[in-house]
């Protein structure tokens, strides 16, 4: 992962994920929103325990497809660092 691409100003938005309607996932509300820094690196704010869903967004310059991920994030854990590897568009 050291020689993955790290992208700037990627659109990161956390929601609430409250399931799925056959493959769609249900979204509730916004539980926080960031963008990547210039070396490619973000920190979400402490959230509560629960199901969420996260996009990640980059600029469309870049070459690289947007994508989404579920997870779980427990309350009062230490979550690890996320590393993300954005699709090139082909």
């Amino acid at each position: 992962m050291a020689t993955a691409p790290r992208l700037q100003n990627v659109a990161i938005t956390v929601y609430e994920h409250l399931g799925w309607t056959g493959s769609e996932p249900n979204l509730g509300d916004v539980a926080a929103t960031m963008t990547s820094d210039a070396n490619g690196a973000f920190e979400s704010p402490t959230l509560p325990g629960g199901e969420y869903l996260i996009t990640f967004i980059p600029p469309a310059a870049t070459g690289y497809r947007g994508v989404w991920v579920t997870t779980t994030i427990h309350a009062g854990s230490s979550e690890g660092n996320w590393w993300v590897v954005l699709p090139k568009i082909e």
